[in-house]
Protein backbone atom coordinates (compact mmCIF):
# COMPACT_ATOMS: atom_id res chain seq x y z
CA UNK A 1 0.00 0.00 0.00
CA UNK A 2 3.04 2.28 -0.15
CA UNK A 3 3.25 2.74 3.64
CA UNK A 4 4.58 -0.71 4.54
CA UNK A 5 7.30 0.65 6.84
CA UNK A 6 4.54 1.93 9.15
CA UNK A 7 2.72 -1.41 9.34
CA UNK A 8 2.25 -2.99 12.79
CA UNK A 9 1.45 -6.70 12.88
CA UNK A 10 -1.11 -8.39 15.13
CA UNK A 11 -0.10 -9.71 18.55
CA UNK A 12 -0.87 -13.30 19.48
CA UNK A 13 -0.57 -14.75 22.98
CA UNK A 14 2.70 -16.60 23.60
CA UNK A 15 0.78 -19.82 24.22
CA UNK A 16 -0.94 -19.39 20.82
CA UNK A 17 -4.37 -19.43 22.49
CA UNK A 18 -6.55 -16.50 21.46
CA UNK A 19 -9.31 -17.04 24.01
CA UNK A 20 -10.09 -13.31 23.97
CA UNK A 21 -9.39 -11.19 20.90
CA UNK A 22 -9.44 -7.43 21.39
CA UNK A 23 -9.79 -5.37 18.22
CA UNK A 24 -8.54 -1.79 18.22
CA UNK A 25 -8.54 0.93 15.59
CA UNK A 26 -4.98 1.31 14.29
CA UNK A 27 -1.39 1.79 15.46
CA UNK A 28 -0.14 5.06 16.94
CA UNK A 29 3.37 6.26 17.77
CA UNK A 30 4.01 3.85 20.66
CA UNK A 31 2.77 0.89 18.64
CA UNK A 32 5.11 1.83 15.79
CA UNK A 33 8.06 2.18 18.19
CA UNK A 34 7.39 -1.15 19.94
CA UNK A 35 6.26 -2.96 16.77
CA UNK A 36 3.12 -4.38 18.37
CA UNK A 37 -0.43 -3.20 19.17
CA UNK A 38 -1.67 -1.46 22.34
CA UNK A 39 1.82 -0.45 23.49
CA UNK A 40 1.05 3.03 24.81
CA UNK A 41 -1.38 4.85 27.08
CA UNK A 42 -4.40 3.02 25.64
CA UNK A 43 -2.71 -0.26 26.60
CA UNK A 44 -2.19 0.94 30.15
CA UNK A 45 -5.80 2.09 30.43
CA UNK A 46 -7.08 -1.23 29.07
CA UNK A 47 -4.96 -3.17 31.56
CA UNK A 48 -6.22 -0.98 34.42
CA UNK A 49 -9.87 -1.65 33.59
CA UNK A 50 -9.26 -5.37 33.10
CA UNK A 51 -7.80 -5.43 36.61
CA UNK A 52 -10.74 -3.45 37.93
CA UNK A 53 -13.27 -5.97 36.60
CA UNK A 54 -11.22 -8.89 37.92
CA UNK A 55 -10.12 -10.28 34.57
CA UNK A 56 -6.41 -9.82 35.33
CA UNK A 57 -4.74 -10.18 38.77
CA UNK A 58 -3.79 -6.94 40.51
CA UNK A 59 -0.18 -8.06 40.98
CA UNK A 60 0.48 -7.94 37.23
CA UNK A 61 2.87 -5.01 36.51
CA UNK A 62 1.27 -1.74 35.41
CA UNK A 63 2.52 -1.77 31.84
CA UNK A 64 0.64 -1.47 28.54
CA UNK A 65 -1.34 -4.66 27.90
CA UNK A 66 0.39 -5.30 24.58
CA UNK A 67 3.82 -5.27 26.21
CA UNK A 68 2.65 -7.81 28.82
CA UNK A 69 1.21 -10.09 26.14
CA UNK A 70 4.39 -9.86 24.06
CA UNK A 71 6.58 -10.74 27.08
CA UNK A 72 4.34 -13.69 27.98
CA UNK A 73 3.26 -12.24 31.33
CA UNK A 74 -0.37 -12.39 30.18
CA UNK A 75 -1.66 -15.37 28.20
CA UNK A 76 -4.85 -16.25 26.30
CA UNK A 77 -5.39 -12.70 25.02
CA UNK A 78 -4.55 -11.58 21.50
CA UNK A 79 -4.72 -8.09 19.98
CA UNK A 80 -5.48 -6.88 16.47
CA UNK A 81 -5.79 -3.49 14.87
CA UNK A 82 -8.58 -3.03 12.34
CA UNK A 83 -6.00 -1.29 10.16
CA UNK A 84 -2.36 -2.37 10.45
CA UNK A 85 -1.44 1.11 9.22
CA UNK A 86 -2.00 4.27 11.28
CA UNK A 87 -5.28 5.98 10.39
CA UNK A 88 -4.37 9.20 12.18
CA UNK A 89 -2.94 11.68 9.66
CA UNK A 90 -0.95 13.40 12.43
CA UNK A 91 1.15 10.26 12.84
CA UNK A 92 2.86 10.63 9.50
CA UNK A 93 5.77 12.95 8.78
CA UNK A 94 5.13 16.14 6.80
CA UNK A 95 6.38 14.57 3.58
CA UNK A 96 4.13 11.52 3.91
CA UNK A 97 1.13 13.74 4.67
CA UNK A 98 1.03 14.71 1.01
CA UNK A 99 0.30 11.11 0.11
CA UNK A 100 -3.13 10.26 -1.30
CA UNK A 101 -2.97 7.04 0.71
CA UNK A 102 -2.59 8.92 3.99
CA UNK A 103 -5.56 11.11 3.06
CA UNK A 104 -7.61 8.01 2.25
CA UNK A 105 -6.75 6.39 5.59
CA UNK A 106 -7.62 9.57 7.49
CA UNK A 107 -10.96 9.80 5.70
CA UNK A 108 -11.81 6.23 6.76
CA UNK A 109 -11.06 7.10 10.39
CA UNK A 110 -13.06 10.32 10.29
CA UNK A 111 -16.12 8.62 8.85
CA UNK A 112 -16.13 5.37 10.84
CA UNK A 113 -15.26 6.72 14.30
CA UNK A 114 -18.56 8.55 14.67
CA UNK A 115 -20.82 5.57 15.30
CA UNK A 116 -21.11 1.81 14.89
CA UNK A 117 -23.26 1.19 11.86
CA UNK A 118 -26.05 -1.38 12.01
CA UNK A 119 -24.81 -2.85 8.73
CA UNK A 120 -21.39 -1.81 7.52
CA UNK A 121 -20.24 -2.33 3.95
CA UNK A 122 -16.84 -0.84 3.12
CA UNK A 123 -16.47 1.56 0.23
CA UNK A 124 -14.48 0.49 -2.81
CA UNK A 125 -10.77 1.18 -2.98
CA UNK A 126 -8.51 1.51 0.06
CA UNK A 127 -11.33 0.89 2.54
CA UNK A 128 -12.40 -2.33 0.86
CA UNK A 129 -8.80 -3.57 0.69
CA UNK A 130 -8.27 -2.83 4.37
CA UNK A 131 -11.46 -4.67 5.33
CA UNK A 132 -10.57 -7.69 3.19
CA UNK A 133 -7.14 -7.80 4.81
CA UNK A 134 -8.70 -7.50 8.26
CA UNK A 135 -11.19 -10.27 7.52
CA UNK A 136 -8.41 -12.64 6.51
CA UNK A 137 -6.29 -11.78 9.58
CA UNK A 138 -9.23 -12.20 11.94
CA UNK A 139 -10.24 -15.55 10.46
CA UNK A 140 -6.65 -16.76 10.86
CA UNK A 141 -6.58 -15.71 14.51
CA UNK A 142 -9.91 -17.27 15.49
CA UNK A 143 -9.42 -20.82 16.76
CA UNK A 144 -11.41 -23.51 18.55
CA UNK A 145 -10.58 -21.98 21.95
CA UNK A 146 -11.60 -18.44 20.97
CA UNK A 147 -14.55 -17.47 23.17
CA UNK A 148 -15.14 -13.80 22.42
CA UNK A 149 -14.09 -11.00 20.10
CA UNK A 150 -14.28 -7.55 21.70
CA UNK A 151 -13.97 -4.57 19.34
CA UNK A 152 -13.03 -1.40 21.21
CA UNK A 153 -14.63 1.70 19.74
CA UNK A 154 -16.57 2.47 16.58
CA UNK A 155 -13.84 1.98 13.96
CA UNK A 156 -13.00 -1.49 15.27
CA UNK A 157 -16.69 -2.39 15.58
CA UNK A 158 -17.42 -1.37 11.99
CA UNK A 159 -14.51 -3.43 10.68
CA UNK A 160 -15.73 -6.49 12.62
CA UNK A 161 -19.20 -5.97 11.17
CA UNK A 162 -17.69 -6.24 7.68
CA UNK A 163 -16.60 -9.83 8.35
CA UNK A 164 -19.14 -12.48 7.39
CA UNK A 165 -19.68 -15.78 9.20
CA UNK A 166 -17.71 -15.25 12.40
CA UNK A 167 -18.17 -18.49 14.35
CA UNK A 168 -17.69 -17.19 17.89
CA UNK A 169 -19.24 -14.58 20.16
CA UNK A 170 -18.71 -10.90 19.33
CA UNK A 171 -19.49 -8.30 22.00
CA UNK A 172 -20.08 -4.77 20.72
CA UNK A 173 -20.44 -1.72 22.94
CA UNK A 174 -17.08 -1.37 24.72
CA UNK A 175 -15.44 2.00 24.11
CA UNK A 176 -11.93 2.66 22.85
CA UNK A 177 -9.50 3.09 25.77
CA UNK A 178 -8.79 6.67 24.71
CA UNK A 179 -12.45 7.63 25.19
CA UNK A 180 -13.18 10.20 27.88
CA UNK A 181 -15.85 7.90 29.34
CA UNK A 182 -13.56 4.84 29.41
CA UNK A 183 -13.96 4.42 33.18
CA UNK A 184 -17.68 5.21 33.23
CA UNK A 185 -20.09 2.82 34.93
CA UNK A 186 -21.68 1.93 31.58
CA UNK A 187 -18.37 1.07 29.92
CA UNK A 188 -17.28 -1.02 32.92
CA UNK A 189 -20.60 -2.86 32.68
CA UNK A 190 -20.07 -3.50 28.96
CA UNK A 191 -16.57 -4.87 29.55
CA UNK A 192 -17.85 -7.15 32.32
CA UNK A 193 -20.62 -8.42 30.03
CA UNK A 194 -18.11 -9.07 27.26
CA UNK A 195 -15.85 -11.04 29.56
CA UNK A 196 -18.65 -13.20 30.94
CA UNK A 197 -18.59 -14.87 27.53
CA UNK A 198 -15.21 -16.39 28.47
CA UNK A 199 -16.45 -18.06 31.64
CA UNK A 200 -18.48 -20.87 30.11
Amino acid sequence: MGLCKFKVDDLTSKNNISQIIFILESPHKDEYIHSHPIAGQAGTRLLSLLKRVGAIPNDIPNKPLGCLIKSGEILNISIMNASPFPLDKNFYCQQACNSKMVDALAEIKNRLQKHTQTVYKPREGVESKLCNDFSERLRNMIADKTKVIIPLGHVASNFVKSVQGINCKVHFGVMHPSAREWESADNIKQLRLALTDTES
